[in-house]
C-alpha cells in the first residue's frame, strides 16, 4: 500500500505515494510523450463471431472495456490492410460520444495487431506506461479532457485537440508501480462481480428447475414441509385468476421534480426485477400498495423489460405510471412467490411472445391475463420464495461489496496521481 506524503499546494506530489520515490512529478503535454494515429474502417456489420481478426470499435470502450484490456472481445474479417493494427500498450480514446465527459473513456489495449476501427484515438507513447496513462487520464484528466470536447448533440475530440493537454508525470518506474497498483485492486473487483455472476446463474438455473412445471411439465426441484412430507400438486390457473391487474390513467409529470411519491413508468424496472427508482409525483392517485407487482406494458428495445415485475415494499410511497400494470395478487397467494414466477423465463418468455411491434413493444393486458401458470399450495409458495429470496441476499450483498470497492478505488486514484 502507499503510504502519505507531505505536500505544499504549489508541489506536483501526490498525496499517497510508495516507498523509494521521491521528488515532484514533471510536467508535460501529451504531445510531448506520445504520436496519434487514427483507427479506421469496420462497422457494426462487420464484427462476425468466427472472424480471423481481433478487433476494437470506439463505441466497445463504453461499454465492454475498463481501463486495461486484457481479451479482446469482437472479431472481424476486414483485412489487417485496411485498418490500423495495435501496439501492446497504445492508449485509445474515443474521437466522438454522447456527452463531453463519456468521451473521457480511455483504455489501454495490451495485444499487438488489433484491428482499430474508425472514431478512435490511438495515443501512442514514448517511454511511458500506457497502463498508467489508462487510469490517469480516465480518471482523474477525465474533466480536463471532457473541456477540450467540440460539439453539441455528438461531441467530438481529435489528436489536436488533447495533444496540448497538461500532464504531471512521474518517472516510468514509479508509472509502472502505480499501474500494477491500480491493476491488483482491479483483479480484486473483477473477483467480485464473477463471484456475483455464478450466484446470479445459480439463481437463473434453480428457477428454471423449479419453474419448470409451467406447460404441464414435471419440476426437476420440489420442496418438502416441515416434516419431510411432499406438498401438493400444483395447480393451472390463468395470471387473471390470481388477482387484480389494473392500470392507471395518464399522468404528466415534471422530470425535474426533486420530491415527492415515487412514479413507477417503464424505465422503473430493470430486466432482473429490481425498482429503478429516478422521478416523482404530487399525483395522489393510484397509490400502491406493499406486495404489489408493477409490469411495463410497452418497451422501446429488445423486450428486456416487458413483461418483468418488480415488487413494491411499503405502503403508499409509490404511484403507478404511465404504460405500466399494476398487480394485486389474491389474499390466498403470497406476492413474493408470483414476483418470482412471472419473473422466470419460461413464463417472461411467453409475456415476450405475445407482445407485438417493432420499434416499440406493446402487451395488452388481456394477453397478460390469459397466460397460464401453474401454483403450488401456499406453504410451498413460502419454501421457494425464501430460497429464492436468499440467494437474492447473496447477489445483492456481493453488489454492495463491489460498489464500495469500486468507490474505494476512485478515491484511492485521486491521492495516487497529481
Amino acid at each position: 500500500m502507499p503510504a502519505k506524503t507531505k505536500q505544499s499546494e504549489t508541489q506536483k506530489i501526490p498525496k499517497l505515494r510508495f516507498a523509494g520515490f521521491c521528488g515532484e512529478w514533471e510536467e508535460k503535454r501529451l504531445g510531448e510523450v506520445a504520436s496519434f494515429l487514427k483507427g479506421r474502417g469496420i462497422s457494426k456489420n462487420d464484427i462476425v463471431k468466427d472472424g480471423k481478426n481481433k478487433c476494437i470499435r470506439y463505441g466497445e470502450l463504453y461499454t465492454k472495456y475498463n481501463e486495461i484490456i486484457k481479451d479482446v472481445k469482437s472479431k472481424t474479417n476486414v483485412l489487417a490492410k485496411n485498418s490500423l493494427l495495435s501496439q501492446k500498450d497504445d492508449v485509445l480514446i474515443p474521437s466522438s460520444g454522447e456527452t463531453a465527459l463519456d468521451i473521457a473513456t480511455i483504455s489501454c489495449i495490451k495485444e499487438d495487431n488489433v484491428l482499430l476501427g474508425g472514431d478512435l484515438n490511438v495515443t501512442r507513447l514514448k517511454n511511458q506506461s500506457g497502463d498508467f496513462f489508462a487510469y490517469y487520464l480516465s480518471n482523474f484528466q477525465n474533466k480536463n479532457i471532457a473541456k477540450l470536447a467540440q460539439g453539441n448533440s455528438v461531441v467530438h475530440l481529435y489528436a489536436s485537440h488533447f495533444k496540448t493537454l497538461k500532464l504531471n508525470l512521474p518517472s516510468l518506474s514509479e508509472q509502472q508501480k502505480i499501474a500494477e497498483f491500480l491493476g491488483s485492486v482491479d483483479e480484486w473487483i473483477e473477483n467480485l462481480r464473477a463471484q456475483k455472476e455464478n450466484l446470479e446463474d445459480c439463481k437463473k438455473g434453480m428457477m428454471q428447475k423449479i419453474f419448470l412445471s409451467q406447460g404441464g411439465q414435471v419440476p426437476e426441484v420440489r420442496f418438502k414441509d416441515d416434516d419431510g412430507n411432499d406438498f401438493a400438486e400444483w395447480e393451472e390457473k390463468r395470471l387473471g385468476e390470481i388477482g387484480e391487474i389494473f392500470t392507471a390513467p395518464y399522468v404528466e409529470i415534471n422530470k425535474n421534480q426533486k420530491s415527492g411519491l415515487w412514479f413507477i413508468d417503464m424505465g422503473s424496472v430493470s430486466p432482473n426485477g429490481n425498482l429503478l427508482l429516478k422521478k416523482y409525483t404530487n399525483s395522489k392517485d393510484n397509490i400502491l400498495r406493499k406486495g404489489d407487482l408493477v409490469m411495463p406494458n410497452r418497451d422501446i428495445g429488445h423486450g428486456d423489460i416487458i413483461g418483468k415485475v418488480a415488487q413494491i415494499n411499503f405502503d403508499n410511497k409509490y404511484v403507478l405510471g404511465n404504460n405500466m400494470y399494476g398487480i394485486r395478487v389474491g389474499s390466498n397467494l403470497l406476492s413474493k412467490f408470483i414476483f418470482y414466477l412471472i419473473n422466470s423465463e419460461i413464463v417472461n418468455r411467453e409475456m415476450r411472445k405475445r407482445s407485438n411491434g417493432t420499434s416499440q413493444l406493446q402487451l395488452i393486458r388481456k394477453d397478460v391475463e390469459t397466460v397460464k401458470v401453474d401454483i403450488p399450495s401456499f406453504p410451498e409458495q413460502q419454501k421457494i420464495a425464501e430460497f429464492l429470496t436468499s440467494i437474492d441476499n447473496l447477489i445483492n450483498s456481493k453488489q454492495q461489496q463491489i460498489t464500495q470497492a469500486e468507490s474505494w478505488k476512485k478515491g484511492l486514484m485521486q491521492g495516487l496521481f497529481v
